[in-house]
């Protein structure tokens, strides 16, 4: 189970972050997954409860972080897919 929420929550990261190119995409849920295996390697378990907490942690949705890793929301900031289109 714990294996499903850290999957969940890297899925929607992934979908938060989908107007980036792909190659930041890989970035940056890479280097959240680091992020949260780090953590749960400091917990004494690595069960659901130690999962939801390093995730609560992160976000309760991911958004909020990826807006402040990527910038996005910034004055002026907007996706690779809109910039190309002007």
């Amino acid at each position: 189970m714990s294996n499903d929420l850290i999957d969940r929550y890297l899925d929607d990261l992934r979908d938060d972050v989908r107007d980036l190119p792909k190659r930041r995409q890989d970035e940056l849920v890479a280097e959240i997954k680091d992020h949260i295996d780090s953590a749960l390697a400091e917990m004494p378990n690595r069960d659901e409860v130690s999962v939801r907490n390093v995730l609560e942690r992160l976000g309760t949705r991911p958004t909020s972080r990826t807006k402040r890793v990527t910038g996005w929301g910034s004055p002026g900031r907007r996706p690779a897919s809109v910039r190309s289109q002007q």
